[in-house]
């Protein structure tokens, strides 16, 4: 098992990628049109083509060429975030899923400042999966675009515009929650319902200022 952290914009995501063989390299390419149709440019800091690098870190300079692959078929492991972040022009460690699919852990963790998929495949973007809720739903620009039972969820992330999200539900009594959601666009999942609020099992007073809410959920607001 492989996992790779990557800091961005003050969101940690967490990849834990299976053990895998890479699909063998094909024609050596420097942009998407050098590939032919179907294939996509990829450069693989993991599994470095050619010969014997006299250094160890040596493959992870070099971020100028790839090598050209096809697009990855449903339940293929596939790479969550998509380009390669020293060059737009590359993809990295494998092509986008094919048409249709969106690459996605069979199991996703979510909280205010870390995504972590797990065994990431490409799959159909109505699959439930065995954890909360991800991309997966209807896309949207704000609340309007979504049923009354769910909110416009928005996800950072360098592979999607930044004006769509995906139309997730209110959280509901005894959920997990996030305290202080309380702005016009959602980040990561929706707030409480109308009529709960996000409260910690225990609310800890620190300085006589910051309220440190333990176990966050969505409950009956307390009087006073």
């Amino acid at each position: 098992m492989t996992q790779v952290l990557a800091i961005l914009c003050g969101i940690t995501l967490v990849y834990a990628l299976p053990a895998t063989t890479i699909p063998p390299e094909g024609a050596p390419c420097k942009t998407q049109s050098d590939c032919p149709y179907g294939e996509c440019c990829v450069h693989n800091p993991l599994s470095p083509p050619g010969s014997r690098k006299r250094f160890l870190f040596e493959q992870y300079s070099q971020h100028d060429h790839g090598f050209c692959r096809r697009a990855r078929k449903e339940t293929e492991t596939c790479w969550p975030l998509g380009h390669d972040p020293s060059n737009s022009e590359l993809f990295e460690f494998f092509c986008p899923c094919e048409g249709g699919l969106e690459c996605r852990g069979l199991v996703v963790h979510e909280s205010a400042t870390q995504i972590v998929h797990e065994r990431p495949q490409c799959q159909n973007p109505e699959n439930s999966l065995t954890d909360t809720v991800t991309y997966s739903g209807q896309t949207c620009m704000s609340d309007a675009d979504c049923s009354e039972d769910m909110c416009c969820v928005f996800h950072p992330d360098t592979r999607r515009q930044e004006d769509q999200g995906y139309c997730r539900s209110w959280r509901q009594r005894n959920e997990t929650c996030t305290p202080f959601l309380g702005t016009a666009r959602h980040t990561f999942e929706c707030p409480c319902k109308q009529g709960l609020q996000c409260r910690g099992t225990q609310v800890q007073n620190i300085g006589g200022q910051i309220n440190a809410h333990v176990n966050p959920v969505c409950q009956t607001p307390t009087s006073g």
